[in-house]
């Protein structure tokens, strides 16, 4: 089945949210009609769905009476452009896409035959003429090149296969060549701004620096720079495609760095290009981008969260964000930005099992300090706890020592369980808690711990070089810091 660019199509009747989202937008004063005739059909139903990201939604079930004719009329204001879908149950979940430019009035749709779905016939719309053209237009040849990839797996001999590459690169540049010209000959058209969004960059050869060297820095450099030149980041259509998506997750996962700092220079340049803060897009971008980062399982990757609520949310740059929504974000953010990496560590004073007796974490004198806040009834630390143990000579031999913490509280049960788990697995490292927090000052004021097992990677200077990090990971981690930050 022919598709606008090869997707598999798979419905999903879900509510679309986002589309609800979008409401507030400008209402049409004449509600878009969509008319479809199918004949061979009658008395049946059609369900209508777009994309939104990479995601399909349900937006109507429209019954096809006994002339096989089902009328679709917006006026709940859902339509709002971009790459749309017709199925058809009772053909098998039979489908075709076509396109939505919001300029439409009414949308002729014609399938004359019910074997051929997805070439339907659309009146009224330059859109689709263009790109049901284009599929008309790429049909043959894109039987050929099949026929050129079966030639090819018969070649005998790299002459044979060299001649056949050379067919192919003449028809696939006569699909890059209508396309270019679609687009120059069409420029507004959402049909071109989707073709513009597929195209491949072309990047230039490396120049030679002055010491007649090749920059090798330099394709991917102008790769990442000059990544969303081909996209309309104003136009917030282009979300309701399967395309966009995509390329914005490649972006952010595989084309940026994954530093945090490189992530977010990179994030405040994505975003500035987008005008206004209450678009579909950025909603989407912004609102994908701190979710992600917000769960991410990358050590350093909160810094990030952090970044975008305090230079977005915090600042109103996100304006469907209820204000209590915000306020939470905002609080999560200070709770999280004293602990991110490179930050140092607050000092706290904690005690013995006597409970008498007490040291500050500061009085630690190994060049790296293993913090761990635990408790005896959390299942994740009955596990990790005894490893520590099983380590912690390998610990000492690169030059860390444990100070363990546990986040009981003042209940005699919760305090003998301490005790007993300390003493059945005779653990080595020191362990302390504060049950009364009358640490002064006390972890439970500076740490905020809200899950353990919590650990905490410290450097001579009890600044944090790393967390989130299993005890298996440690050994590993410092030898390869000393290897990148000896002196």
């Amino acid at each position: 089945m022919r598709k606008l660019i090869l997707f598999v199509i798979v419905l999903l009747s879900l509510g679309l949210n986002a589309q609800k989202a979008a409401s507030n937008s400008k209402v049409k004063e004449t509600p878009l009609k969509i008319k479809v005739k199918v004949n061979g059909l009658s008395n049946s139903y059609f369900l209508l769905a777009n994309y939104f990201g990479e995601q399909k939604y349900k937006i109507d079930s429209v019954v096809i009476n006994a002339k096989g004719e089902g009328v679709y009329v917006d006026t709940a204001n859902k339509i709002k452009g971009g790459v749309y879908l017709v199925v058809f149950p009772k053909l098998g979940n039979r489908l075709f896409e076509f396109l939505i430019s919001t300029k439409e009035k009414n949308l002729d749709i014609l399938i004359q035959d019910t074997n051929k779905v997805d070439m339907p016939i659309i009146k009224n719309s330059p859109e689709n003429d263009l790109f049901f053209g284009d599929i008309k237009f790429m049909e043959p040849i894109r039987l050929k090149i099949m026929d050129l990839n079966e030639n090819l797996k018969a070649a005998k001999n790299e002459s044979e296969k060299k001649v056949i590459f050379e067919e192919m690169k003449v028809e696939e540049k006569k699909v890059f060549e209508r396309r270019l010209e679609n687009i120059k000959n069409n420029p507004t058209f959402l049909y071109s701004k989707l073709m513009n969004m597929m195209r491949d960059l072309d990047v230039p050869p490396a120049p030679k620096k002055a010491d007649g060297t090749i920059d090798s820095n330099f394709q991917y450099q102008f790769y990442k720079n000059h990544y969303w030149d081909n996209f309309d980041l104003n136009d917030d259509r282009i979300l309701y495609t399967p395309i966009f998506e995509g390329k914005f997750k490649n972006f952010f996962d595989k084309v940026v760095v994954k530093h945090p700092d490189s992530l977010a220079k990179e994030m405040d340049i994505y975003l500035a290009k987008i005008k206004d803060p209450n678009s579909m897009i950025m909603r989407f971008s912004l609102g994908t981008l701190i979710n992600d980062f917000a769960s991410s399982k990358i050590m350093g990757q909160d810094a990030l969260y952090v970044h975008l609520v305090n230079n977005y949310y915090a600042k109103g740059k996100a304006p469907w964000s209820d204000s209590a929504t915000t306020q939470k974000m905002k609080n999560d953010a200070m709770d999280i930005e004293p602990f991110l990496i490179g930050k140092k560590a607050p000092n706290f004073q904690a005690f013995d099992t006597t409970l008498i007796n007490s040291a500050f974490l500061y009085d630690m004198k190994s060049e790296y300090k293993i913090l761990v806040f635990w408790n005896p009834d959390c299942g994740h630390c009955k596990k990790e706890i005894p490893i520590y143990d099983s380590l912690y000579n390998t610990f000492v031999n690169k030059g860390a020592d444990v100070f363990a913490v546990s986040t009981i509280v003042n209940k005699e049960s919760n305090i003998q369980d301490w005790k007993n788990f300390i003493n059945s697995h005779k653990l080595k490292f020191k362990n302390y808690a504060d049950p009364n927090a009358k640490g002064r000052p006390s972890f439970h004021f500076e740490y905020k711990i809200k899950a353990t097992p919590e650990v905490f990677i410290l450097n001579k200077n009890f600044e944090i070089i790393a967390k989130k990090i299993s005890p298996e990971q440690i050994p590993d981690f410092l030898d390869n810091y000393k290897k990148y930050h000896s002196k």
